[in-house]
């Protein structure tokens, strides 16, 4: 499959550009990092998480980054694929590397998401997170070594962003949301929790 992030991303700077929802077509999209850094007000939906489906195909990255974004839904679509080949740092990344509860991720919202893969960190990384909410959704890591699911910390203690700063995670609220590590067909051997809170040091 050839690699489409030029395509999804155009759809998301439209969207942007326009003040308009972005809409990921239905289908499996494979994308290296998109990014919505900085983006206020926006939508991005797809037609479900079994029909619009992004998939990963580089080591390294944020699938999705949505540092300093604010005021934005992300909604009906799904992120990965437990056989994966890439190892991505992380499918969602919420950080706040200015004010956070001005232009910051404030609230931000996750809705109806089905995020699952290997990530060499978490599925989903929040640092210094202010007010934002997930509902039904799921989240899943089936890295062997680190089958973290989410990590949500004031101190960008794994190194994804490179900020030394402490930043609050403050006002975080779930509604029938599902953390896991890796599942009873491919155990996870580490020990390690699928949910992590971290606040400094």
């Amino acid at each position: 499959m050839a690699d489409q992030t030029a395509e999804i991303q155009g759809i998301l700077d439209t969207a942007i550009a326009a003040g308009a929802e972005a809409v990921i077509p239905p289908g499996t999209w494979e994308v290296s990092a998109l990014t919505l850094r900085g983006t206020m007000g926006l939508i991005v939906r797809g037609h479900g998480p079994h029909r619009s489906h992004l998939l990963p195909n580089t080591d390294g990255v944020a699938v999705l980054n949505a540092t300093d974004a604010a005021a934005c839904i992300l909604r009906d679509f799904s992120i990965g694929h437990h056989t994966q080949a890439a190892l991505p740092h992380t499918a969602l990344l919420l950080a706040a590397t200015a004010n956070p509860t001005q232009n910051g991720i404030d609230r931000i919202r996750l809705e109806n998401l089905f995020v699952t893969g290997r990530y060499a960190v978490s599925a989903l990384y929040a640092y210094g997170a202010a007010s934002w909410t997930g509902s039904a959704s799921r989240f899943w890591n089936f890295h062997q070594a680190h089958p973290v699911a989410a990590v949500f910390t004031s101190r960008d203690r794994y190194g994804i962003l490179g900020e030394t700063t402490v930043r609050p995670v403050a006002d975080v609220t779930f509604t029938g949301c599902e953390f896991h590590s890796g599942h009873n067909e491919s155990p996870v051997v580490s020990g390690q929790p699928a949910l992590v809170l971290a606040s400094s040091p």
